[in-house]
C-alpha cells in the first residue's frame, strides 16, 4: 500500500518542524523560556487555555502523545489500523472504543525487551520506538498473549514467530523513502 500525497505531506510537515527545532535550539529555548515564564505568572489562565486547546485539537494531542510515547506519526498508526482492517493483529477481533468495551480497545504493541532504549520516548518499560513496534492488538491479547510470546519464544508457532519479527513502521518508512 502506497502513501497518498496528503499522507506524505502531513508526515513531511511534522518531520520538517522537528528538524527545524533541532537546527535552531536557541530559538526553541527562547520560546520555551518565554512560555514557561508566562505559565508561572498566570497559572489559572495557563491551565484554562491548555484544557481549551486540548478539547479543540484532539487529533493534535493524539499525534503529540504518539510521538512522545512511541516515536511514530499519527498517520503511521492510522495506516497500521487500515492494514489490519480495524482488527487485532493476533486474534482478528474488531476493535471497539475504550469506553464501550475495554478488552477489545486498540493498543500499540511493542517489544518490552527492546535493546534500542535511547530512541524510546518514555524511559522505563512503557513506550517504544519504530524498531520494536509490532502492530496494534486488543487489550486482551496485549495483556496475556504477547507477554506469553515474549517470555516463551521456544513455544511459538511459525505464525507467532512471524508476528514477533514483523516491524510495520520500519516497512512504511522504507516505502515512503524516509
Amino acid at each position: 500500500m502506497k502513501w497518498t500525497r496528503a499522507e506524505q505531506k502531513a508526515y513531511g510537515s511534522a518531520r520538517r518542524q522537528r528538524q527545524w527545532r533541532k537546527a535552531h535550539p536557541e530559538a526553541q529555548a527562547a520560546a520555551h523560556a518565554c512560555a514557561k515564564t508566562w505559565r508561572k505568572e498566570n497559572p489559572e489562565r495557563a491551565k484554562k487555555s491548555g484544557v481549551a486547546w486540548r478539547k479543540a485539537h484532539p487529533q493534535e494531542c493524539r499525534a503529540m502523545w504518539l510521538w512522545s510515547r512511541y516515536r511514530i506519526e499519527a498517520i503511521e498508526q492510522q495506516r497500521m489500523m487500515t492494514d489490519q482492517n480495524q482488527r487485532c493483529k493476533l486474534c482478528r477481533a474488531p476493535f471497539t472504543t475504550f469506553k464501550s468495551n475495554r478488552a477489545s480497545s486498540p493498543c500499540i504493541e511493542h517489544g518490552h525487551q527492546c535493546s534500542n532504549r535511547t530512541n524510546h520516548g518514555v524511559k522505563g518499560p512503557n513506550g517504544g520506538c519504530a524498531k520494536c513496534i509490532r502492530g496494534i492488538v486488543c487489550q486482551r491479547c496485549n495483556s496475556v498473549v504477547v507477554r506469553f510470546l515474549e517470555l516463551y519464544p521456544d513455544r511459538q508457532t511459525v505464525a507467532e514467530r512471524e508476528y514477533m519479527a514483523d516491524r510495520p513502521i520500519l516497512r512504511y518508512r522504507v516505502e515512503a523513502g524516509l
